[in-house]
């Protein structure tokens, strides 16, 4: 039976995107815009040069637990007006981006930002801290 499903799936594969010589690109890219969510990326850039401690992380966990059931959030360090800095980082799969837009503007009065940055499918744009008022 396995065998059977995968020779489908594989004939289907290669009907809708016609490999190349070694057929993995085009397979791993049909695939990868088939299926899933988009994955937002929500970056909290530490404008104002602050300790990023446990009691910020938890902070932005709870902003993002009131919109989205799971995320995943790391630590980072980012450059920002020529100066190193810790940053947070949020990864949120959803189809939302109406919800991910209204996040992003939570934080920027809550964490003294002048923006957030919001980044799906490799685009990146900011949200200002005077976009939500």
């Amino acid at each position: 039976m396995f065998d059977s499903t995968a020779a489908d799936v594989e004939h289907s594969i290669r009907e809708e995107a016609p490999f190349a010589v070694d057929g993995h690109q085009q397979a791993t890219r049909h695939l990868e815009n088939s299926i899933g969510q988009n994955v937002h990326i929500l970056y909290l850039p530490n404008t104002e040069r602050t300790s990023m401690s446990d009691a910020e992380i938890d902070r932005l966990c709870m902003n993002i637990s009131r919109t989205f059931p799971s995320a995943t959030v790391q630590e980072a360090h980012g450059v920002y007006e020529g100066v190193r800095r810790p940053i947070l980082m949020a990864r949120i799969r959803t189809d939302d981006t109406d919800a991910i837009v209204a996040l992003a503007q939570r934080p920027c009065h809550e964490f003294d930002q002048r923006f957030m940055g919001v980044e799906v499918g490799g685009r990146y744009i900011r949200i200002y801290a005077d976009d939500t008022m």
